[in-house]
């Protein structure tokens, strides 16, 4: 029955591209027998089906466990955001994703019409790659807040340099002579997290390495900015510094939205919980 599922839907939504996420080697197995394509699977365990192994199929692990229920949802898009920085996907990909975690369910995403990935045209001086990665990070922290509670996080991208010239800090720099961390680097990423949450700034280079943390964001008013009342320091610093500088600011809030700043302006914004 569930081969049947998915081949209907296959056939009706003719994807470019399909992801599996799951942890279940039967319920991998059925989908790809289902759609008789090239696949993406993704899953925090190591395959154990040969039928992995054949050239159609490409198996990414993840850095982190497949949530429970409906939390899923929002999980695969971080997934497709980090595999679009990846080339895995593409602007233009009509994707089919059959995810199971303690429910089985299909989901058709059409790339064009995920309002992220025009991210790229809208900024222009960051790496997106690096971009994406903040990006999913920042929504880790929000899903899993600090110590169980809410918290927040803000992150400045790129043009680190003069970023760290409208600034000072609040604490002694942990990443004062870089020690070679780097968003980028999926074993750094506990450290990004536990920093991040600190007061203050993350401070991350074009490349993706970790200069500041703990970092306060000089403000003044040379620039006319104008945010929502709702929007705190946070916002206001990253608005300002993407004026400043040629720097991206992410912004998580303790309610669980993230927001991304370029040029003073908020470009983008998605809830994560």
């Amino acid at each position: 029955m569930l081969r049947e599922t998915i081949y209907r839907a296959y056939e009706e939504i003719k994807p470019t591209k399909v992801l599996i996420v799951s942890n279940n080697v039967g319920f991998v197995e059925e989908c790809i027998a289902g759609t008789g394509g090239e696949c993406i699977v993704l899953s925090n365990r190591k395959p154990t089906s040969s039928i992995l192994s054949t050239p159609k199929i490409r198996y990414i692990r993840m850095p982190t466990s497949i949530l429970p229920d409906i939390e899923v949802i929002p999980q695969i898009k971080e997934y497709i955001i980090a595999l679009c920085a990846e080339g895995y996907i593409g602007p233009k990909d009509r994707v089919l994703c059959l995810f199971e975690s303690a429910l089985e369910g299909i989901v058709s995403i059409d790339m064009e019409n995920l309002g992220l990935l025009s991210l790229h045209e809208r900024v222009n001086d960051v790496d997106m790659r690096v971009l994406y990665e903040v990006i999913s990070v920042a929504a880790e922290i929000g899903r899993e807040g600090k110590e169980g509670m809410p918290t927040g996080a803000l992150f400045i991208v790129g043009d680190s340099e003069n970023v760290m010239k409208h600034s000072r800090q609040a604490i002694m720099n942990p990443f004062d002579r870089n020690n070679g961390y780097s968003v980028l680097n999926p074993d750094d990423r506990k450290t990004v997290k536990d920093y991040a949450t600190l007061d203050g700034a993350m401070i991350i280079d074009d490349h993706g390495n970790l200069v500041a943390a703990g970092t306060y964001i000089l403000t003044g008013k040379q620039y006319s900015i104008v945010l929502p009342d709702e929007l705190g320091g946070r916002h206001y610093a990253a608005a300002y510094i993407s004026i400043a500088t040629r720097a991206v600011g992410v912004v998580l809030s303790s309610t669980g939205v993230i927001r991304i700043f370029d040029d003073g302006h908020e470009v983008y914004s998605f809830k994560v919980r």
